[in-house]
């Protein structure tokens, strides 16, 4: 394997790793509130993927057709060696990584949804969005998930997906009022989306996420609602059981003079009084 293609950044900008290992590390709380450490090397990373970017667009690929004018890096990147620079240069002007460019830019292209996660990412968004409902991670349905990921900062989504936000509004009214079932990968999410999940993800849940582990796992939230939902319908019946019960200890209640005429107002058998006169001979 060609090791110019998984050198890290610090490799071709090593003067920038050398700042990083002599900064102070941060100590930041991560997700669970425990101490995380050593956050200046990985913005490093970070940040060093972006000025890869920013030098293979800008300088190096507009520059292929002229590589004298690459012999060296741009003033703003002088602190970087000759061979490491010659290397990188090597590296994104290979026939490899043009083909690999190309079919990156052809799968963007085809995404209709771009997502605004920013730095936080899918944990991150998720963990956020627990504390503000102060509900656990089960109980946010994925459809909600991929709309708060999808959501720009003002609030607003672009027409696309304001398309698919229309429809999940729809779908959740339909399953609240019983004319749509939401189970398993045809859920509200994969109905608006037209589109069920691929066997490595499922959308709206972030990476490493896979229908087996997500469809295929009990869900305690939604057993809890089915419970809930068989408990609320046997409280209905048992409420019917019992006025049907205080009708029928009412009906035998009354108390019906010498008559043969069945009460028309209670609408039940009436208690009759027996003739205790004697029989005639």
């Amino acid at each position: 394997m060609n090791n110019s293609t998984t050198m890290p950044y610090y490799h071709y900008f090593p003067f920038v790793g050398d700042m990083a290992e002599k900064e102070k590390p941060t100590y930041d709380s991560d997700l669970e509130g425990r101490p995380r450490r050593n956050l200046t090397k990985k913005k490093d990373l970070q940040r060093g993927a972006s000025d890869q970017t920013e030098l293979a667009n800008e300088y190096i690929l507009p520059n292929a057709n002229n590589l004298s004018s690459l012999k060296k890096p741009p003033l703003e990147y002088e602190g970087i060696r000759k061979e490491d620079w010659k290397s990188f240069v090597d590296k994104i002007l290979s026939e490899n990584f043009q083909e690999k460019s190309k079919a990156a830019k052809e799968k963007r292209a085809k995404n209709m949804y771009n997502h605004h996660l920013g730095s936080t990412g899918y944990a991150g968004l998720l963990y956020k969005r627990q504390l503000d409902l102060r509900v656990t991670e089960c109980e946010i349905d994925h459809s909600e998930a991929w709309l708060l990921v999808h959501r720009r900062k003002d609030g607003t989504y672009t027409p696309e997906v304001q398309q698919v936000a229309e429809r999940i509004s729809e779908l959740r009214s339909q399953v609240e009022q019983g004319t749509f079932q939401s189970q398993g990968p045809n859920d509200i999410l994969g109905e608006a989306l037209q589109k069920k999940p691929n066997g490595s993800r499922v959308q709206g849940l972030g990476q490493f996420i896979t229908p087996s582990m997500y469809f295929n796992v009990l869900n305690p939230t939604e057993l809890a609602r089915e419970r809930r939902m068989y408990q609320e319908s046997f409280q209905f019946m048992q409420a019917q059981l019992d006025q049907m019960n205080a009708r029928i200890n009412a009906c035998n209640n009354i108390e019906v003079g010498s008559s043969n005429i069945p009460n028309s107002k209670g609408g039940c058998s009436v208690k009759m009084e027996i003739d205790r006169r004697s029989p005639s001979k």
